[in-house]
């Protein structure tokens, strides 16, 4: 038998890092296509659209709607875009649940949680935070 060319193509759950992010970060980088795809999928079905009149009406097979909604396959920016502006939606609806933090607002979240706290509460939790990153 002929070796079998290996497929450039990816799965999104195959994927261990997204190029040009560091995998070093303070935080896991991993963008959830299933949260990203169950969005999509509410949205069409709230608008009340099937996935076939989607596809056809942004230029991509109903096949690969379906991928996109399960999860399965990440998209190109110009299938987004018309995704977005079919369903009157943004990407920041899209992917706030998927992006990480920045470091502002970590920050704050942190501030926020120990605002009500006493003094040996908050110097508990930096004893924590520097055991954590210790071992990190």
């Amino acid at each position: 038998m002929g070796r079998r060319k290996k497929s450039s193509y990816q799965s999104v759950s195959d994927r261990q890092s997204v190029p040009g992010v560091a995998t070093d970060a303070l935080y896991s980088f991993k963008v959830d296509y299933v949260a990203v795809g169950n969005k999509l999928r509410a949205q069409r079905k709230r608008l009340g659209y099937t996935q076939e009149q989607v596809a056809e009406a942004i230029g991509i097979t109903p096949a690969f709607m379906g991928h996109i909604e399960r999860g399965e396959r990440g998209m190109a920016l110009d299938t987004l875009l018309h995704l977005c502006n079919f369903y009157h939606i943004t990407m920041d609806y899209l992917w706030s649940d998927t992006l990480p933090p920045d470091e502002q607002q970590m920050a704050s979240q942190i501030a926020v949680m120990l605002k009500d706290k006493t003094p040996e509460q908050k110097a508990a939790v930096m004893d924590i935070v520097r055991t954590v990153t210790i071992h990190m």
